[in-house]
């Protein structure tokens, strides 16, 4: 019974000393230390960062690291790196990286104007998107299948079938 009253008093100076001994990097939080410098306008240095995250296959660090591209904001801009980071963001599922590539491939901004890849990303969009932004994803792509014949509306079609077959990594 004295060892159970002890617990408590145990585990905590277990912690105290594993807190004071724990290297202060271990509670460093890169996208937070970003996100500080994107509210302070400090673009060069969020883009160091993000550059770090993206490369280490963070989605939300690809696509933020995609729009300071896309604007030439703290980086050189480049609107086929915004869209490389965009595509690598979606295919691990982020709807909105979806949303602005479908949108990049609807302009020809950093790829090669493509109906069905901007109609297929925008409907892969949807899937994940509520609300307004659904709105949105779904006005682009009705807006682009008027631009398409029903040849190519239909292989953007089979493009989002096979998505759903094969996930959203392996979409083409």
């Amino acid at each position: 019974m004295k060892l159970r009253s002890a617990l408590p008093g145990l585990f905590a100076l277990i912690c105290a000393l594993w807190l004071g001994m724990a290297p202060a990097h271990a509670f460093d939080n890169p996208m937070a230390d970003a996100r500080t410098a994107l509210d302070a306008g400090d673009f060069k240095a969020a883009a160091e960062i993000l550059q770090h995250l993206a490369s280490q296959g963070d989605p939300n660090a690809q696509i933020n690291l995609g729009m300071l591209y896309l604007e030439g904001k703290g980086v050189a801009k480049d609107e086929a790196e915004a869209a490389a980071l965009f595509d690598q963001s979606a295919r691990q599922g982020n709807v909105t990286a979806a949303m602005n590539l479908g949108i990049l491939f609807r302009n020809g901004q950093g790829v090669a104007k493509n109906l069905e890849h901007a109609y297929m990303w925008l409907q892969v969009a949807m899937m994940g998107q509520t609300g307004r932004d659904r709105s949105t994803a779904s006005r682009y792509s009705g807006d682009i299948a008027k631009e398409m014949s029903p040849e190519q509306l239909q292989d953007a079609k089979d493009m989002i079938e096979n998505c759903r077959d094969v996930g959203v990594k392996y979409c083409d």
